[in-house]
Parts: structure tokens; sequence; C-alpha cells
């Protein structure tokens, strides 16, 4: 098996600046996971850029870990190739914002994975920091200050994201994808 550079993952107990998974993308190789992705899914670089509108340039750089700087990115990326399921074992697909059952947890995980201050969170939702807070800390609307569906859609608009797309915390994502990488042989390219 390939000898991975994941204890900068593994270590930290909790990541603070999603940025940080991003920029040491070459630690968990997330090229290599496209690359097979791809050969599973018998889709030759340039089927990818059509499906995501991008150039194949633009696909080279993800395969050879070189560019991807944005979650939206990552997430719309391993929807295209298939391989949500397989990064997320616990994601289930929403077709509809309000079949959620939303928790508290979630919208504070999202923030985290952002790595945003509560204040900056708020700033670009353009809601009160206050309501930020009362929404990480308390549960459903209806029992107590949770989000409402107006909060949540703010959320998905603002930054093409939905609460159930970080089902994981952040270790068990990191821990999620140093295992699929660790599943792929060595010389496999």
């Amino acid at each position: 098996m390939a000898k991975l550079k994941t204890e900068f993952f593994i270590s930290e107990k909790k990541v603070e600046n999603s940025e940080k998974i991003l920029q040491n993308k070459n630690d968990v190789h997330l090229g290599k996971v496209f690359a097979k992705a791809l050969k599973r899914k018998d889709w030759t670089q340039k089927q990818l850029a059509d499906a995501m509108g991008v150039s194949p340039a633009t696909v080279s750089e993800w395969i050879n870990d070189r560019k991807i700087n944005k979650w939206k990115t990552f997430l719309l990326i391993i929807e295209k190739l298939d391989i949500v399921s397989d990064l997320f074992p616990n994601y289930r697909k929403v077709d509809h914002l309000f079949d959620l059952i939303v928790t508290s947890k979630r919208i504070q995980s999202i923030r985290l994975m952002l790595a945003m201050e509560i204040k900056k969170f708020a700033e670009q939702l353009g809601i009160n920091e206050t309501r930020i807070k009362e929404i990480e800390e308390f549960g459903v609307k209806g029992e107590g200050a949770g989000p409402s569906y107006l909060d949540l859609e703010k959320i998905q608009d603002t930054f093409g994201i939905k609460p159930s797309d970080f089902l994981l915390s952040n270790e068990e994502f990191i821990q999620c994808l140093a295992r699929c990488i660790s599943k792929m042989p060595e010389n496999e390219e």
C-alpha cells in the first residue's frame, strides 16, 4: 500500500481552517482519487471538464493536485465523478432543503468547515451575529432559537452548500479521505 503523508490530518484533533485541507491536498493526493474515479467511470478529462463547465487544462490541474481552492468546486467534482459516497459514507442525498432535520451542530460544522469566525459568517449571510450564535447554541426551529429555513436558504445561496453536505465532522471527513487514498494500489496513477 502507498505510504501517505496523513500525519497532518490524523494528528490534528480539530481542523480550524478548511483551507488547510485544500492547501495540503498533496498529503492526501486528491488528484489520484479523481484519476481513479475517471477510470472507473470510463471518462476522459475532457468529459469531466465538459460536465463541470471548465477547461480540460483546469481538470488536468485538479488531477495533478495543483488547483482546487474552493469547497464548492471540490463537492461538485466528487458529485460528478460519483464518489460522494466513497468519501462521505454517511452522506444522503436531500432533494429539498425542507426535508432536512436541521440541527445546530450542522450549521456550526458548516461555519467551521468554511473556517469563518461567527462575525464574518454572519456578515456574509447578512444575518445578525447574535442570530448565528443562537443558531449554533440551540436546537431545531420550534424547539428554541434554532435555524429557520430562511437561514438555511441563505447558507445555501451564499456558500453554494447545503447543511447535508457536511454530515461528518472535520476529523471524520479527513479520515475518510485518508482511508480512500490508502486503499489505492501504490503503482496506480
